[in-house]
């Protein structure tokens, strides 16, 4: 079951400070099912999906690039998909296990 401290990370990982979006029973569920970065991962590409249609709007002398936001997001999901990949380790005998990395 995911602490206090992990869903705050994903908030904080994911620019989501208040439960309008997300619950805490869903940001814990992702992590439970995936890991922080994975949860976090997939909350970027839920943004970026969500972001797809948008497009840039000139009006009245002023630009809002609102294309670029899915972009951003997809750039974000890519990152901590990076960071999840880099955690997991393939131990001998081909069995998978999670942890940090040491150097």
């Amino acid at each position: 079951m995911a602490t206090a401290e992990e869903i705050l990370e994903v908030r904080q990982n994911t620019d989501e400070p208040t439960q309008d979006n997300y619950s805490d029973i869903v940001i814990g569920t992702l992590i439970d099912a995936n890991g922080i970065d994975r949860a976090s991962e997939k909350v970027w590409l839920r943004k970026a999906a969500s972001w797809a249609d948008d497009i840039d709007v000139s009006e009245n002398g002023a630009s809002h690039s609102f294309g670029s936001l899915s972009g951003k997001a997809l750039t974000l999901a890519k990152e901590f998909a990076s960071r999840a990949d880099k955690a997991t380790i393939v131990a001998p005998g081909g069995v998978t296990t999670i942890g940090k990395i040491v150097r």
